[in-house]
């Protein structure tokens, strides 16, 4: 009777130890260890005779966490749990975290299990959507489109590749709406050439035409010029000769005058001569007569 009770009592005396290990992908393992307590496993060797050493007097249990997250007790039911979660930061479109978990359960999973290359396939598919997520968020819409392309082929869940197919919808609509603002922007940039060409191209016809006018008018003043300064001489030089004229003629009519004025006198000398000559020889005569 007092075996009955002692023995039980003693088995549950136990001893624990706790072991920390950080697997690849992330997650911690923790690993607890449980023994019998040697001095109450003798007694209850004692109390059996011998019977209780037959028994198990050391265990094993695992948990295993991701940072916080506590994702279960074995390999398999931990990488389901990571895959979970990180199904669930790939619909939200966070494929940083989404990555870092499909990651985890990869590494974690037992080798070789059936879930395995799926896991795989996950975390390499939103690796390259991340690189696709930088491309969008850079403007880079086409070289985004392609990414969540790549990373759709490679992904083989359906919650994982309808997404990256979202993705690349929205990657595809921005790139059009880009490529269509650029065609906008080029189109608008080719009208204003245009029309600045043809302004300039009409300034430089008015500045052409001015500059002619100002030709023809700077000609024709010089024409102008040319030919009044030619009427001008002319006139000077009609004068000159008409003033010439004058002039001889008025020097030859004092000429005349003068010439006519001297046989005048010549004539008028002649006929006083002759008077005084006739007068003489008549008085000459009367007095021979007388």
């Amino acid at each position: 009777m007092l075996a009955a009770v002692a023995v039980p009592v003693l088995l549950s005396i136990k001893d624990k130890a706790t072991k920390t290990e950080l697997l690849p992908g992330g997650v911690t393992k923790y690993t607890t260890m449980t023994q019998t307590n040697t001095t109450a496993r003798v007694l209850a060797g004692v109390f059996t005779l011998g019977f209780t050493e037959l028994m198990t007097h050391y265990t094993e249990s695992y948990h295993y966490f991701y940072g916080n997250e506590y994702l279960g007790e074995t390999k398999n039911q931990a990488a389901d749990a990571a895959n979970k979660k990180a199904l669930e930061f790939c619909s939200q479109g966070e494929f940083e975290e989404a990555k870092k978990l499909f990651n985890a359960a990869y590494h974690t999973c037992v080798s070789g299990s059936s879930d395995e290359r799926k896991f795989e396939n996950s975390r390499d598919a939103t690796n390259i959507a991340v690189e696709g997520q930088n491309l969008l968020n850079n403007g880079k819409f086409s070289e985004a489109q392609a990414k969540f392309q790549e990373a759709y082929n490679l992904s083989d869940v359906s919650e994982v590749y309808s997404k990256f197919s979202s993705c690349k919808n929205a990657a595809q609509i921005e790139a059009e709406k880009l490529a269509a603002e650029k065609l906008a922007a080029e189109k608008l940039a080719a009208e204003k050439l245009a029309a600045e060409k043809r302004a300039a191209e009409k300034l430089a016809a008015q500045k052409r035409a001015a500059e002619k006018l100002a030709a023809e008018k700077r000609a024709a003043e010089k024409l102008a010029a040319e030919k009044l300064a030619a009427e001008k001489l002319a006139a000077e030089k009609l004068a000159a000769e008409k003033l010439a004229a004058e002039k001889r003629a008025a020097e030859k009519l004092a000429a005349e005058k003068r010439a006519a004025e001297k046989l005048a006198a010549e004539k008028m000398a002649a006929e006083k001569l002759a008077a005084e000559k006739l007068a003489a020889e008549k008085l000459a005569a009367e007095l021979v007569g007388g």
